[in-house]
Parts: C-alpha cells; sequence; structure tokens
C-alpha cells in the first residue's frame, strides 16, 4: 500500500471536498498548494472580492454556509498541538479579514456582510480520533486567548478534524462550541455538519466565551 506523510493540506482539501459535496459553491478559499491561495473567490459568481497582499498573513480554509449565513474562517496544522502556536496569528487573520466581509461590494451581498463570522481550527491525527478532552483544553485556551483581541462579539466557534486510519483513509469529525445564544442555529447547524461528515457532531456549551 503506497502511504504519504500526513500535512494539514489533506485535512483542508478533505474538508473542503465534504462541504463542497453539500453545499455546491461554498468553499472561498484554501491555503494549499494547488490552490488559489492569492484570491478570496465568490464561488457562486467567480467574483473576487479580496487579493491577499504577498506578505499578509492568511486562512486555511474559508467557507460560506449560505444556507445558515455563516462564515468559517479556518486554522489548519498537521496535528492539534501545533495549533497552540498559532492562536493569536489567527485572530490577527480574522480581524484583517473583518472589513472584507463585513462591507456590500461586487461580489457580495447586502446579505453576504450580515454573515455570523465564526472562528474554526482544524487538525489532523494518525490512526485515532483526538479524544474530547484534548480538544476541550485547545478550544478554551483558544477562547481565552481571542476573547479580547477579537473584534466581534463570540458565540460560537468549530473544531474540525480529520483522521487517518492504517489504509490511508481519511475520515471527518467536528465539535461546535456555544454559548446558548442561539439554540436554533446550533441544533440545525449540528445537524448539517452532522450529515457532512457522516459521523456525530459533538457539542458543548461548557467553553468560557
Amino acid at each position: 500500500m503506497y502511504k504519504y506523510n500526513l500535512a494539514e493540506s489533506f485535512g483542508v482539501y478533505k474538508w473542503s471536498i465534504d462541504f463542497e459535496n453539500i453545499h455546491n459553491n461554498s468553499v472561498m478559499y484554501t491555503n494549499i498548494t494547488g490552490g488559489d491561495w492569492k484570491n478570496i473567490i465568490n464561488p457562486k459568481s467567480g467574483i473576487t472580492i479580496h487579493i491577499h497582499r504577498l506578505e499578509e498573513e492568511r486562512a486555511d480554509l474559508i467557507v460560506y454556509l449560505e444556507k445558515f449565513n455563516i462564515l468559517l474562517i479556518a486554522e489548519a496544522k498537521d496535528s492539534i498541538e501545533k495549533l497552540y502556536n498559532d492562536l493569536n496569528k489567527h485572530v490577527d487573520v480574522m480581524n484583517n479579514l473583518l472589513p472584507v466581509f463585513a462591507n456590500e461590494k461586487k461580489g457580495w451581498s447586502r446579505k453576504n456582510s450580515t454573515s455570523l463570522i465564526i472562528p474554526t481550527l482544524l487538525w489532523c491525527s494518525d490512526k485515532i480520533k483526538t479524544s474530547s478532552q484534548v480538544v476541550d483544553s485547545l478550544f478554551n485556551t483558544f477562547s481565552n486567548s481571542i476573547k479580547n483581541k477579537l473584534k466581534i462579539s463570540l458565540s460560537l466557534m468549530i473544531g474540525l478534524e480529520v483522521v487517518r486510519d492504517e489504509k490511508m483513509t481519511l475520515t471527518t469529525h467536528s465539535t461546535i462550541y456555544h454559548n446558548n445564544t442561539n439554540k436554533v442555529l446550533i441544533n440545525d447547524l449540528t445537524k448539517e455538519i452532522k450529515g457532512i461528515t457522516g459521523s456525530e457532531c459533538r457539542v458543548n456549551n461548557q467553553i468560557n466565551f
């Protein structure tokens, strides 16, 4: 059997394909080799809404779920441990993108500009799914590090995991963190992501927002 080294690009690619399978034209950006790493594009219209400067820090995955009018802006790493090093960078990336998504423009409608931005972390795991305790610890740290720095109110966070098994098969798993402010959205989004992954979407409302 051919084997490959696990890389964050596999995680980004796997999740982007899974999102597109359920929500056509939902992936706006992926920062992976072979992707259009320079431009954030509304895939529905094909219109570029942001061009990254050469020195600009970038998200690794941006997904717009029109059904819920939400934006997932994700930082990705090939292991959950490495995400700790880039939590502050991810806050800076999101803050820099807020004006991009908060203003109506060609290719980005008034409705689009009111979308809820959800901080998202994506990681890969080899052979076994990461324990809920380890994931919760990351998001507790993440919440504490961003709540006074993020320029928008924080009510939702999402964790996306890709697990590679012994047969080199990739599967996806997810966790939604929330502060109980929009239970209808949480319930609907949980069902939606469960439908995307084909596995249970864990929900946690015990994080300190």
